[in-house]
């Protein structure tokens, strides 16, 4: 047997920064980036896409427990620059940024906790970062893909920004 997909089962609970994987809140299934491990063994993930959120890149605590489907940390990330993507250009809804330590992801805190503001996923480093560098190019387009095979193959992205109708 030859498969194409590096999709494995993997326990919440065993779950590392960086990992983009799979979830169903209940409507079916949701894109995720793990942020953090919190002190209580919950995780911090960032939602990438859900039938289940209003708008795409926003944050969600979820409680230890349960399985989900990972593509591991080695999945692609490809930005398209634009005329948009240049140190200092104001783009209020931009979801990824050029900073100098690489690109950072933002996630919203969505409409239940909007008096927090947004976290920011280091994905060079797979960490937290406190803020946006004062020196930032947004990138308006960008497109998520499994693995390496995946990206060449040019099959459809796990998720695009902005969002394509299909």
């Amino acid at each position: 047997m030859i498969r194409k997909s590096g999709l494995v089962i993997k326990q919440i609970n065993d779950l590392e920064p960086g990992e983009l994987i799979r979830h169903d809140f209940g409507s079916g299934s949701s894109l995720l980036l793990v942020l953090e491990k919190l002190e209580d063994k919950s995780k911090l993930f960032g939602v990438v896409t859900s039938p289940d959120f209003t708008s795409p890149m926003q944050y969600y605590v979820k409680r230890p427990g349960g399985k989900c489907l990972t593509y591991g940390t080695d999945w692609v990330l490809e930005e398209v620059h634009g005329p948009e993507t240049s140190i200092g250009a104001s783009q209020p809804h931009a979801k990824l940024f050029i900073d100098e330590g690489g690109p950072v992801m933002a996630f919203s805190p969505g409409e239940r906790h909007h008096e927090y503001g947004p976290v920011y996923f280091n994905l060079a480093e797979s960490n937290l970062q406190q803020a946006l560098g004062t020196s930032v190019a947004p990138v308006l387009c960008w497109r998520l893909w499994s693995d390496q095979d995946h990206f060449e193959n040019r099959e459809d992205p796990l998720f695009e920004m902005p969002q394509q109708e299909r």
